[in-house]
């Protein structure tokens, strides 16, 4: 709300106006002693200020002097340990040492003590150094305690002065009267700390170029890469439970499914279950690439960033092509780069390390694994690339097994070991072990598993 202060004649209340116009609220009138201050963008110190210089003129005040702010040495002497002793105790018996005449009043501050009993110590405080003088009016002792905490406030500004504040700087020069090559002195001074902080620290080393930073960039960078590896260890384990849930998802819904076929029911598809994978498979698109100022360094500005010709949009980073499931380290191929446009050139292209999983289709370079059902309750995997279609697994009794044998075949072979022959062994032998993991012949309760 407004801060409205009123001043003891109308010339200080008009000199007010004339040190801060700039903070005068709109509806302030200079017909009056009460001066009306703006509520938004008026400095605290300006109002403080203020209400010590209408205290100052005011000819209404009292021997109470109320709560008057605390200078830093004042915090510093007070034991705040003790009883009763706390900031507005403090401030009300410092008000009644103002009103006294008691400059040193920290000496007769007693914790023990109430704000009222302080009148009684004061009082004698004051007979006892002769400071109060026996037809001294209330109104004097107003204002020379309100010049006493104008002093105060003084010192405060000071401080804010040091730091910068062009305002503070002003009402020295204004109002303690100090002048401009003081003010221009404290702010010098305080300049070698800051500068201080500008000193060079050196970070990096081993397989890391060293770097000379700040301190303050030093900390934010030990911070980062604690935060990196926090995450990348959250990210394995979330991986590694992940993994294990989709298998014990697919082991389950097979089971679903033999019962249901020996009831005479059509197979189920897992439409949940593939919803959550998709949303795993496009989550590498979703995430920004994290480039280095090395990758900035090598390419000129004007040559733009990879992906933004149109020849670029077959390159995908190995930590694109990941799936889950496909114990690849990321970080140790990062800049590997395979191209998976599938043009006429197909069969030179470079297959990558792992498959990329879309729905029932698993590509890698030039070779893609599919679901295929050519006949009511018959599912196939089929393999496709340079060398032509294969049946890789047939006569798969639901898509479900399907889906864990072209699962279990991805996990054991990967694209840049498919040949696509028939004489590729390592694919024959990927498939046979996907296939006796996926249609186990245990009995008893596994004929539904």
């Amino acid at each position: 709300m407004t801060e409205r202060i009123e001043y003891g004649s109308k010339d200080a209340a008009d000199a007010a106006r004339d040190r801060h116009s700039e903070h005068l609220c709109t509806d302030d009138d200079r017909r009056l002693k009460t001066v009306a201050w703006a509520e938004n963008g008026t400095p605290e110190w300006v109002l403080e200020q203020e209400r010590l210089e209408a205290a100052d003129s005011r000819d209404d005040g009292g021997d109470d002097g109320g709560q008057v702010a605390l200078s830093d040495t004042e915090r510093d002497g007070i034991d705040f340990s003790k009883k009763r002793a706390n900031v507005p105790h403090a401030r009300a018996v410092k008000g009644i040492a103002q009103s006294e005449g008691v400059e040193d009043w920290t000496s007769y501050y007693d914790p023990t003590l109430t704000v009222d009993e302080h009148r009684d110590v004061m009082e004698q405080a004051s007979r006892e150094s002769g400071k109060r003088s026996a037809d001294e009016t209330t109104d004097e002792k107003a204002a020379r305690a309100a010049r006493s905490a104008q002093s105060n406030q003084c010192d405060h500004a000071r401080g804010h002065c040091e730091n910068g504040d062009p305002e503070a700087c002003e009402f020295l020069t204004q109002t303690c009267g100090y002048d401009e090559e003081e003010v221009a002195q404290f702010i010098d001074e305080s300049q070698p700390e800051q500068s201080e902080q500008q000193d060079l620290v050196t970070v990096g080393g081993d397989e890391y170029p060293e770097m000379e930073v700040t301190p303050e960039v030093a900390g934010a960078l030990r911070d980062s890469w604690t935060g990196y590896k926090a995450g990348m260890g959250q990210l394995d384990d979330a991986l590694t439970e992940a993994r294990e849930a989709v298998i014990n998802s697919r082991q389950a819904w097979r089971a679903i499914n033999r019962i249901r076929e020996a009831h005479d029911q059509e197979p189920m598809h897992p439409d949940r279950l593939h919803t959550l994978l998709d949303a795993l498979d496009a989550m590498p698109e979703s995430i920004p690439e994290v480039r280095t100022l090395d990758h900035f360094a090598a390419a000129p500005a004007d040559e733009g960033q990879p992906g933004d010709d149109p020849d670029d949009a077959g390159q995908w980073s190995t930590e694109q092509q990941g799936t889950l499931g496909v114990d690849t380290d990321a970080e140790e191929s990062i800049e590997e780069q395979v191209t998976l446009t599938g043009d006429a050139d197909a069969g030179n292209e470079v297959a990558p390390e792992a498959w990329r999983r879309k729905g029932t289709t698993w590509t890698g370079g030039p070779h893609k694994i599919a679901l295929d059902s050519q006949q009511r309750g018959s599912w196939y995997v089929k393999l496709t690339g340079p060398a032509g279609p294969r049946d890789l697994a047939s006569d798969l009794p639901d898509p479900t097994v399907a889906e864990e044998v072209a699962v279990e075949i991805t996990e054991r072979v990967q694209p840049n070991e498919v040949t696509g022959h028939n004489a590729d062994a390592r694919l024959q032998e990927a498939v046979a072990e996907a296939k006796s993991e996926a249609l186990p012949d245990d009995g008893g309760l596994m004929e539904y598993a």
